[in-house]
């Protein structure tokens, strides 16, 4: 690693006034650097406490820990400083520190890029560490704890060892198809392990996907969702407090996808960030209809598939169910025109014969705004359990993209593998196969640090703060 043989230091306290502060050191010449700056002779071992030399003759109480390699956070000779917090008194220490021979500020994320480098800890671990410092509320920090754990990883370590061992039974079929004693894998065989491996990363993916954002990043996309004329763009408008969306009686009026930030703080001052979009009314008949209404209509779908929430709205309070796309997303159902009388339910009524009512739909009306706050509270409500759910996506995005590039890859062997059905016989174009499936697993690899590209490293520790 780039300037491992130097010594690094750092204030590694949060910014700003506090009882205490610590500044942290690692190297071969830590130890040295401290003692340097310590009144009188103290030892270098454990904890001790001391006076340190900041400027002059001026001195300071400290408490010090020595570490030696390899039992310290880096693997390196080690020395942790407890210093009162003043953000001056730090500075002017820490100044001191960087006067010793081969002692330099630490770059961000180079403590525990030193620990990552020197078999301390996984790519994964050093990921939860960021994780945990960024972390914005319980959920967040349970995830970046689990991080940390190593227990995300678990999981994808089990699918390297699934393709991996998947990737030597086709490569046994090309290398030693002619031995007498190697069992060359089927096509029929083969397709089934295929869809094996690729059902079982999808399963993983579901708890690590990349962050919808909309229009401020990491915001929680809000999706008002439901037939033509249903009222959403009313309701749209009365959620923003002002007109944005275009209201007409005639159904399809609404074509693009309109998004907005809606602000939930009057309601739940801790909700999280939130865009709400309105949309097309769902209607197979608009496809029909000609090319902007089809494209309309592939629009909702699209964006009620990216929902993080939905808000099934009707007017009469009689639910058709929505596509299976946003059954993950939490779902509030809305009666919008709660002022007009409910329709009798007939058996014989010409909605679709799966729809069905909701006695605990949320009544309102969007054109006085009666009942619209208790929307913005359930929204924000849904919110909140929708961040908690997703809260490993948030904090492991690069585990989602690896993901995803290793189920393209899975894909485009199955793709390759064509329509074989022949148990018989050895799968078509092995070597191709194999290929993917080393690109599957190289991707898998990425996770959990085995084979990590050095910008990927580089992203990772940039993102860290000086001390870490």
């Amino acid at each position: 690693m780039l300037g491992a043989e130097d010594t690094i230091a750092a204030i590694a306290s949060p910014p700003g006034c506090a009882v205490s502060g610590t500044i942290r050191l690692s190297g071969a010449a830590s130890h040295q650097a401290v003692r340097g700056a310590l009144v009188g002779a103290v030892g270098d071992r454990g904890a001790v406490t001391a006076r340190f030399i900041h400027c002059s003759d001026v001195s300071v109480p400290v408490r010090v820990a020595f570490f030696h390699s390899p039992a310290s956070y880096t693997g390196e000779d080690a020395v942790e400083l407890a210093l009162p917090g003043r953000p001056a008194l730090l500075g002017r220490a820490l100044a001191r520190l960087l006067k010793t021979p081969d002692v330099r500020l630490a770059h961000p994320g180079e403590f525990t890029q030193r620990a990552f480098a020197n078999g301390k800890m996984t790519i994964e671990q050093a990921e939860g560490v960021a994780a945990m410092i960024a972390a914005c509320g319980e959920d967040e920090l349970l995830a970046a704890q689990r991080l940390l754990r190593g227990g995300a990883g678990a999981d994808k370590s089990r699918l390297a060892s699934q393709c991996a061992d998947l990737l030597a039974a086709v490569e046994a079929g090309v290398d030693f198809a002619d031995e007498e004693d190697v069992v060359v894998i089927g096509a029929q065989t083969l397709r089934r392990e295929l869809e094996d491996l690729r059902q079982a990363i999808g399963v993983c993916a579901g708890g690590a996907t990349p962050m919808k954002t909309g229009c401020e990043t990491g915001a929680m996309r809000v999706v008002l969702a439901g037939a033509p004329n249903a009222g959403k763009s009313t309701l749209f408008n009365a959620l923003l407090g002002r007109r944005r969306a275009v209201v007409s009686e005639r159904p399809g009026a609404t074509r693009d996808l309109i998004e907005e930030t809606l602000d939930l703080a009057d309601v739940s001052p801790l909700a999280p960030s939130c865009v709400l979009v309105d949309m097309a009314g769902l209607d197979a008949v608009f496809i029909a209809r000609g090319d902007a209404d089809a494209q309309a209509q592939r629009q909702a779908h699209a964006a009620l598939a990216s929902a993080d929430v939905v808000v099934h709205c009707d007017p009469a309070g009689v639910f058709a169910p929505l596509e299976h796309a946003a059954a993950k997303a939490p779902t509030i159902r809305a009666r919008t025109k709660a002022d007009l009388p409910s329709p009798p339910r007939d058996t014989h009524d010409s909605r679709d014969d799966r729809s069905e009512g909701d006695d605990n739909a949320l009544a309102l009306c969007a054109l006085d705004g009666w009942r619209v706050d208790a929307l913005k509270r359930a929204i924000a409500d849904a919110c909140a359990r929708a961040r908690g759910a997703s809260a490993l996506a948030r904090v492991a995005p690069r585990h989602a993209l690896a993901l995803a590039r290793s189920a393209q890859s899975v894909n485009a062997a199955l793709e390759i593998l064509g329509g074989a059905q022949d148990d018989s016989r050895s799968a078509p174009d092995e070597e191709l196969i194999a290929q993917r499936l080393r690109d599957a697993l190289a991707a898998l690899g990425e996770i959990s640090g085995k084979t990590p590209p050095d910008d990927v490293l580089g992203r990772i520790f940039a993102s860290f703060c000086i001390g870490k």
